[in-house]
Parts: structure tokens; sequence; C-alpha cells
């Protein structure tokens, strides 16, 4: 979809050099004093968002680095923005520190009958502030130095479960830790050989990154010998993830290793290309993934076994999760409180039909473990029939559904070549979105006719497919924050757009088993990150109208 006064790409990148510029210049400065800024002898905080997920990446990078030269003990950190809404104000004289975010840019159209291509990802630069920054932030943005944390036993013991279940081949013995691609197997001298647990774990950590980068999982290209750019990157890539897995398991970050000799192989890479640290920390964060979803299986037991029954569910979100070949219908619920939880997760097939049966049986099973089929509800689908069909032969034929109008959006605009058009088309669903249950569906009609006379059938068919649905919410008459939240399936959205940039490096995916566990674990780590929906405050009008009718379950 056109995104009107959407920053260009010289625009948009400005600032973003420098951001760059700086990050390398930092670190190279570092280096050259003989200091590897990555490598901490303390437990480091992962940097926080307002959201209670982890920044990733260059970010986490960034404001690691900035925590330390700070003193900073707080993780969270938030835009001026986000501290305004929950009540807080920066500090006076208080200096924020810079982060990247993707911007989308739509590639400039060629003309009718030239090959579509998704918009390309462009970093925008935007500030964020310490938690220690702002006055009056709620106590959930403020750490408890009195708080129980699990003490170094602990940990210690959580990394040997996590190493113990990534799969890796270990072969103990020798005093050189090293991973080797011909044979597919990590050396580690024997956990006595070091001078502590931290450091055995934090150079196993290191080789595991190693391994991820095996032509079977991600498939990086591996420097030929010691001192090239190619293997002294891949180095690089290995010391940023081994910090990653170690901040997520609690744990400082002290490879054991001389790094003298790898110093200068460093500062050539970092002097050759001033992004070389962004690219190296996207490959470290997509590598720390991997492991950590490679440690997965138990959270798909735990999504299908969790109960559901002690809330009142009245929204269910359902959607299509596309991981490579294997697709999967997932589930999230919300609550007469407005808080929202992942309901489950369901392969399916690519055949349409095998989607509506997939759909169909984890509704069923959501309804096993509580989610009460002779209730009145809203189901939000991606807008298709097969999921529609789905929702209706479980929890009744007088279901309310609302079908996804980014959903409808892409599939209209992307049918639709020549950028004037899809820019008018996309000025007319807004229009449309906005002119409700009264005018909304005359407003479609008349863009599907003038698209037809304009030769976008395809666009036009899409757009009258099942658009009835695309106008339900606005018959209930709810506060314009919540409607804007019960049009869309963002909520799945999210975790799917998590998981795909997870995931954009693993060439080769094997079965439907390691799909399901790495969206199993992505959507429950964007769980915890779920706030309570917009406009709660006015759920009870939602409720309220659903209640009018109880409807007996039928088959």
């Amino acid at each position: 979809m056109e995104n009107e006064g959407a920053a260009s790409p010289v625009s948009a990148q400005k600032g973003t050099s420098d951001f760059f510029k700086d990050l390398t210049a930092r670190i190279l400065a570092a280096l050259r004093e003989g200091v590897v800024p990555w490598r901490r002898p303390w437990r480091s905080l992962v940097p926080t968002r307002y959201t209670g997920l982890p920044f990733t990446g260059t970010n986490s990078l960034v404001l690691s680095l900035a925590a330390d030269a700070r003193g900073y003990s707080n993780p969270f950190w938030l835009t001026e923005a986000q501290g305004r809404r929950c009540g807080a104000k920066v500090l006076d004289g208080e200096e924020g520190m810079p982060v990247l975010r993707p911007l989308p840019f739509a590639v400039p159209d060629r003309g009718r009958g030239a090959r579509h291509r998704p918009p390309i990802p462009i970093m925008e630069r935007y500030e964020v502030f310490n938690g220690e920054q702002f006055d009056r932030l709620p106590p959930r943005f403020r750490v408890d130095e009195g708080s129980p944390a699990p003490g170094p036993e602990d940990r210690i013991a959580a990394a040997e479960d996590f190493f113990g279940a990534v799969g890796a081949k270990v072969v103990r013995g020798g005093d050189r830790a090293a991973y080797s691609p011909a044979h597919d197997i990590i050396r580690m001298p024997v956990l006595g050989r070091f001078h502590d647990p931290v450091r055995y774990y934090s150079t196993l950590a290191h080789e595991a990154i190693h391994w991820t980068g095996h032509r079977s999982r991600m498939r990086r290209r591996f420097g030929a010998r010691f001192g090239d750019l190619a293997y002294a990157f891949e180095e690089i890539v290995a010391e940023l993830g081994a910090s990653f897995v170690m901040g997520r398991l609690g744990l400082p970050c002290l490879v054991e290793r001389d790094h003298a000799p790898y110093i200068g192989s460093w500062i050539a890479v970092l002097e050759n290309d001033e992004r070389a640290i962004h690219h190296a920390a996207s490959h470290a964060q997509r590598a720390a993934d991997y492991l950590v979803i490679a440690t997965a299986s138990g959270r798909v037991r735990e999504l299908a076994e969790r109960p559901l029954g002690d809330r009142a569910w009245i929204v269910v979100y359902l959607d299509v999760v596309e991981i490579g070949e294997h697709p999967l219908v997932g589930a999230v619920g919300l609550d007469t409180d407005g808080a929202k939880r992942v309901l489950g997760l369901h392969p399916a097939g690519s055949d349409p039909e095998d989607r509506s049966a997939a759909a169909e049986e984890l509704l069923r099973d959501i309804a096993r473990r509580g989610v009460r089929p002779d209730r009145r509800r809203l189901v939000v689908t991606d807008g298709s029939a097969q999921l529609r069909d789905a929702a209706v032969r479980v929890f009744g034929g007088d279901t309310y559904v609302q079908a996804c109008r980014l959903h409808r959006e892409r599939e209209v605009l992307s049918r639709v070549r020549a950028r004037e058009e899809r820019g008018k088309a996309g000025k007319s669903l807004r229009e449309a979105w906005e002119g409700g249950a009264d005018e909304g569906p005359r407003l479609l009609e008349r863009l599907a006719g003038r698209l037809d006379r304009d030769g976008w059938e395809g666009a036009a068919d899409r757009l009258r497919a099942g658009s009835s649905d695309l106008f339900t919410v606005d018959r209930f008459e709810l506060d314009s924050g919540l409607a804007r939240s019960l049009v869309t399936t963002g909520v799945i959205d999210s975790a799917s757009s998590g998981l795909r940039r997870q995931i954009c490096g693993v060439p080769n995916w094997g079965d439907g088993e390691v799909a399901l566990r790495w969206a199993a674990a992505s959507f429950l780590e964007t769980e915890q990150g779920y706030m309570r929906i917009r406009g709660h405050r006015r759920i009870q009008f939602l409720k309220d109208h659903l209640a009018q009718i109880e409807m007996p379950f039928g088959p």
C-alpha cells in the first residue's frame, strides 16, 4: 500500500550514515587500545523496549555500550513520546541515544506488465532514553535492586540446559576450542580446563554461533584462512552472537581466548566498511535467535497444553503465517479486560481446503481448552473464505466475522501495477474505511467499478470478495481506538513479522515440525510484549453487544 507522506530514500536515510560512522569510530577506538568493547566481565542487562521485548542486533549493541559508558542499571529504553504516554518526562539536560528501525519504501513502478517487486526496507534513525533519564516513570519500567534474581549457580545450570538442547555435536577434550565446518562438530576442552564455568559457556556460545553458519543451517560463508576479511568478519559475528546469547542467559560474556591476534583483522574489516559492524550484528542476532529456537521444542508443548478457561475470550484473531514452505494457522485471543494471549498454532497445508480444516481443528482444540463455543464473539480473520467458514463451523452461524482491512488493501493494491493508479486506489480505500458501515460499502463498490473500467479486474474481484465482513466492527459503534484494533489481524502480524526477521537467514527448513517450533517460540516471546488493547476501557460496549444473544453450540 502506498504511504502518503512516506519518506524518500534520501530523507529516510538521513542521519543513518553518521550513525554508522560514529558507532564504527567508537569500536575502532576501543580496539586500537586493545579493548574488545563487547567483552564484559560483568552481567550485562539486555536493552529492553517499551513493550518489554528486547532490542536486537545493532540496537542492542549500541544501547549496551551506552549503558556501560553511562553507568545505567535500568534495562528499559523509551522514546520521549512513550514516556509521555505513561505520565513520565525526560529530565532536563538529558540526551538520548540514536537507534534504527526499518522503514519500508515502495519500489518505483515501471508500468503495466512489469514484474512486481516488494518494498525495499531502509533504515530510519530515532532517539530513545534510558529509564534513569525519566522523571515519574511507572514502576514497571524501574528495576528493584532488592527483588530476587536467579543466582549464579541457577544461571550456570540454565546455560547447561540451553546448550544441551541446541543439538550441536560437541566433542570434549584437548586444549583448543574450535568449530570444524568440514566435520560439523564443535571441539571444546573439558570444563575443568577453564578458569570458571562462565568462560566455558562463553566460549561454547562463540563456537555455537560458528555452528549456525553451516551450509545446512544459515549458510554463512566462512573465510578460507586466518587474517582474510571473510574470516575476520565471521569472527566478529561469533563474538557478537556469543554476547547476545550470554546476555539472554543472564551471564557475562568472557570468551576464553587471546584476542590480540584477531584485533588487527577486525580493525581491517571495520576500516574497509563503516557498515560492517551493523551487518555483523544483524548476522549475529539471527544466529543467536537460531540457537534459542533450536532449544524451543518445549514451547510447542507449552502452547498446546496451556489452559484457556480462566478468561472470557470475546475476540479471536485468526490468520495464516507462512514459514518457508510450511504454512501455519495462528490464533490470538482478547479477553474482557482488553488483555491478549496466544491461543494456539496448527500446521496447515498449501491447499485452501487444507487450511480450512487446519483452522477448524485449531478452533476446536482451543474450545476444548476453555474458549467456550456457546458464547457469541467476534472473530477477526485474514479475510479468506476458508478461515471464515472454519470459524462459523465451530462457533456457530451467528458468529460476528471481521475481515482484516490491511490484508484486503495489500491484496487489492498488489494487483494494481501502475503507481499512480495504486495511489488513487489506496486513497479510495482509506475513504471507504472512514465511511463506516453506512457509506463504506458504497464507496468500495464505486472503487471496484473504476478498477474494472481501468483494466484491473483482478483487483476489483478481490475487493468485492466478502466485502460485507469488512465493516462488521463499524456496526458496534465502538470507541475509535478500540475499533481500529479490531479491524485487522495486526496482533498476529506483529508476531509473524518478528518471526520473519528471525528466519530470514535460514535456507533449509527440513520439516514442518521445525517451522512449528520456531513459530511457537516467536509467538510466545512476542506475547511477553503484549499490552492491553487500545481503547480497552470501552471494551464493555463490545462485551454488552456480544452478550445480547447466547448461541447453542452445534457441530
